[in-house]
């Protein structure tokens, strides 16, 4: 059984903070006891199961914090982070991790949690077993029910002001407990009040807001109150928007068709329904609700997304892709676990990696070798993906499969993915690469094609996840082998980005397990990857680089000393045929590498570690954007200048364009913890470019001889995109105005005068409806792909500030803005991240997303974007 929980997205967080606390926000005793079961209220004796051992333990709800208490003194989450709850076989992997027997399955639950840590959020698990099934029941319901009211509440909270509430309802939420109800409220009832629904206004407009409402009394009515609300709410950056395309003070249908195609750019014969909706109730006429309504609502998306053309081979797309799917948290002594497979699919994530060793028993299992994770059921992964694969995006999934067992295991892993995973395997035969549009809601499974594994050096990590490569060059009368070592990535310009993890140091011993010499990959298992079939990198020459269902799979640090010999190989190979990159392994946080250098580059997938939701992870979930909700399509079709070879980007393959940012104003933005109304946000914007792309000569110029023969051709090098290194260097060093030495300096040296980031005000202790009215400009120029460009809003506390609301400055360098009033240490509170090409002119409310990448359902900036192209 799985309880579903409901009215929730799986990435959508209830409201501008952490969690929507209810503590005071009481109903009466009868409706508590109808949401939470009385055995939950008073606390039920359950066992609590860890991996070590089984204790009794008292389980109790509290229904106005949302907490779940072990022996009314330990909070173990609020329901608000409640993320799915698995009952009897749906749990049967947390069972078989807690070596629990099966006779216990009817009354075991598995309740899945976030909790915050330095990155975002984690993923928890508390396994309990109830007395009886009926127990068990209750208290699936209680928490379902619970989830259900919070949400509810939040709905009353948003719509407050807007007569949604009856006089019962107004007591409710008047009350400062169960016992005692309340009819008027003075103002620091009415304050108070506030702050516990989250309306996180300054006192003096919650004062001024007052003073209008009370019509010369000295508390509210509930009539009054709503007009309090409806004070406090009033969206005046709107109004401004309204009168300002207003010839009198009704906006007029005609205006606002004007508005529609000159300001939003929608097109004219599409816009009729728009016009009609807006005058319902007023022939000719649209009233500032309507108009209000029509930018909050769905039509006005700030992104728009075409629909791309699924019919080209799969080497002609990028692929959304994970690394070390299973893990919870660091790459070495962290947790796997089957949820991440589901979070990542719920993402959209379409390529998902399955690491399968052998137990001393010979049986096959999920986890991360020579380290000190634990393992997961390769059953539970692959249930899981039967059941998840599809329920976000329809285009194929890719199980890369990392065989690290003995061929009895691998008849195993055989025998499960035909039984579990059937006919939604792509197991026939194909002369090239099938199209996404003809492998739709089909799983492809990537395997190494090698005759055999041998036993790795034990000084090393893994095989795949190497940090070197060898190079084999063979020649009619020589054959030189030649091993490059790697450098370390210069990050220091993206430290406050990415995570740096230091060396991998040489810290563990294999076991005898996994010490033993492997057979290769066996038949039955290689025949299930007839499409994907993975071998060692030599070079790009011999006849194996030529089959078309190859797929080079290369860690960050290999690749990068690939492109040092040979950049030109590297594109050309990804025209025709796939390609997988992953993170070093010395990242043991489990941080990440910039994905866009290897999307120039044409990688198709560049896979990330998915728990960890940094700036790649951020860009990421942008680039495979299928929509502004929580779909993601996964896919994303590659220019035609990076399937064509050599049809490469000339100057006039880009028009520059020139970009206009007006972030407006904020609503509701998260506040500071540990003190509300001291939060005082500001928003930074950020550009993020790409590498540029060479400005490649007529074909006149050259006589027309293809690309590889022109003089230029080691220009190459840029278009192929810069080393994350030389990039950051040279993007820092032109900011800071020394020269830059090296191959590409003329090339960069224009970066100077390109704007990257710049940042607002400081809204001193206003988070709830703080105005900016902050413009910013960017040029994209005629050198850079916009299919790799990114528009970043991130809101931050100004936490360090000593001076609230001085003025903004403009740098090329991500960290030299305005340093004297707000700084990069100030905590990211909220982002939004958007893939620049999908970006809609007009005004529009961006609806932001916390730490972990899940939506706020009130946190939202009010922007407008100007688009001009320049040529």
């Amino acid at each position: 059984m799985s309880a579903t929980l409901p009215t929730r997205r799986p990435s959508q967080r209830l409201g501008s903070s952490t969690s929507i606390s209810v503590a005071t926000q009481t109903t009466d005793s009868s409706r508590i006891r109808a949401i939470v079961s009385s055995d939950f209220l008073e606390g039920c004796n359950i066992l609590r199961v860890t991996r070590r051992k089984v204790r009794t333990r008292l389980l109790s709800i509290d229904p106005q914090t949302g907490a779940v208490l072990l022996d009314r003194k330990t909070v173990k989450f609020v329901v608000d982070n409640l993320r799915d709850l698995r009952a009897g076989l749906e749990a049967a992997h947390y069972r078989e991790l807690c070596k629990i027997s099966a006779d216990h399955t009817p009354r075991w639950l598995s309740m899945v949690y976030l909790v915050p840590n330095g990155h975002g959020h984690k993923l928890k698990v508390l396994n309990v077993i109830c007395p009886s099934r009926d127990v068990l029941d209750r208290l699936v319901g209680s928490l379902r029910r619970l989830v259900a009211h919070r949400l509810e509440l939040a709905g009353h909270i948003s719509l407050l002001g807007q007569m949604a509430l009856n006089d019962s309802e107004w007591r409710s939420i008047a009350s400062d407990n169960t016992e005692t109800e309340i009819s008027r409220m003075t103002f620091d009832q009415v304050e108070a009040l506030c702050w516990r629904m989250h309306l996180n206004a300054p006192a003096s407009q919650m004062r001024k807001a007052f003073d209008t409402a009370r019509d010369g009394g000295v508390s509210l009515t509930l009539e009054q109150f709503k007009r309090f609300v409806d004070i406090l709410k009033a969206r005046e950056d709107m109004a401004d928007i309204y009168r300002q395309h207003s010839s009198s003070d009704m906006m007029t249908a005609q205006e606002f068709r004007s508005f529609l195609v000159r300001e939003q750019d929608h097109v004219p014969d599409a816009i009729d329904h728009l016009v009609q909706r807006a005058m319902t109730g007023m022939p000719g006429q649209v009233s500032l609700s309507s108009f209000l309504a029509y930018l909050l609502s769905s039509q006005n998306s700030p992104v728009e997304i075409p629909v791309q053309d699924m019919s080209r081979p799969l080497n002609e797309y990028f692929i959304s892709a994970s690394h070390n799917t299973y893990l919870t948290g660091k790459q070495v002594a962290d947790e796997s676990s089957v949820e991440l497979y589901v979070r990542s699919l719920q993402r959209g994530c379409r390529s998902v990696e399955i690491d399968i060793w052998e137990t001393s028993s010979g049986a096959p299992e999920v986890r991360h070798g020579h380290a000190f994770t634990t393992p997961v059921s390769l059953e539970a992964v692959l249930r899981a993906i039967e059941k998840y694969a599809f329920i976000t995006s329809p285009w194929p999934l890719t199980l890369s499969l990392e065989v690290r067992c003995g061929p009895k295991a691998q008849e195993t892993v055989a025998k499960l993915l035909r039984h579990i995973l059937g006919d939604l395997l792509a197991t026939a035969e194909e002369e090239s690469l099938p199209s996404p549009e003809q492998l739709r809601h089909r799983i492809l499974v990537k395997v190494k094609a090698t005759p055999a594994l041998h036993s790795p050096d034990p000084n090393r990590g893994d095989v795949d996840d190497s940090d070197s490569y060898t190079t084999t060059t063979t020649t009619t009368t020589t054959t030189t082998t030649t091993t490059t070592a790697t450098s370390a990535w210069d990050e220091t310009s993206a430290e406050a980005e990415y995570s740096i993890s230091p060396p991998a140091p040489k810290l563990f011993k294999r076991s005898a397990t996994e010490r033993k010499v492997k057979a290769g990959v066996i038949s039955d298992l290689l025949c299930l990857a007839p499409l994907l079939q993975g071998i060692k990198f030599r070079n790009f020459s011999l006849p194996e680089s030529k089959s078309f269902n190859h797929i080079f799979s290369l860690s960050e640090s290999s690749l990068r000393d690939v492109y040092h010999s040979d950049a030109r190989a590297i594109v050309k190979h990804n025209t025709r045929y796939m390609m997988r990159v992953y993170p070093r392994r010395s990242r043991l946080w489990s941080s990440n590498f910039d994905p866009v250098a290897f999307w120039q580059w044409g990688v198709q997938m560049v896979a990330l570690n998915w728990q960890t939701h940094d700036l790649a992870m951020q860009l990421n979930d942008a680039f495979f954007a299928a929509g502004d909700d929580e779909d993601a399509s996964g896919y994303r079709l590659k220019p035609l200048y990076m399937r064509q070879w050599p049809r490469l980007p000339d100057a006039a393959s880009f028009q520059p364009v020139r970009y206009t940012v007006t972030v407006i104003s904020g609503q509701q933005l998260p506040p500071r913890p540990s003190a509300p109304s001291r939060t005082s946000p500001y928003v930074e914007v950020e550009l993020v470019r790409p590498a540029p792309v060479p400005q490649v000569k007529p074909a006149s110029a050259d006589d027309g001889r293809p690309w590889s023969q022109r003089s230029d051709a080691s220009d190459l090098s840029t278009f192929a995109g810069l080393t994350e290194a030389k990039y950051a260097r040279r993007r820092r060093t032109a900011s800071e105005g020394s020269a830059s030495s090296g191959p590409l300096t003329s090339t960069l040296g224009h970066l100077s005068s390109r704007e990257t980031r710049t940042r607002t005000h400081v809204a001193d202790c206003n988070a709830f409806n703080p105005r900016f009215n902050h413009r910013f400009a960017f040029t994209l120029h005629a050198d850079e792909d916009p299919q790799f460009a990114f528009l970043r809003f991130v809101v931050r506390d100004a936490v360090t500030s000593t001076t609230p609301g001085s003025s903004p400055a403009l740098s090329a360098s991500p960290r030299a803005a305005g340093t004297s009033t707000a700084s990069v240490s100030d905590p990211v509170t909220a982002h939004y991240t958007v893939s620049l090409p999908y970006l809609r002119k007009g005004y529009h409310t961006i609806r932001l997303r916390d730490a972990c990448g899940e939506q706020l359902i009130f946190a939202s900036l009010l922007v407008r974007i100007e688009r001009q192209s320049l040529t």
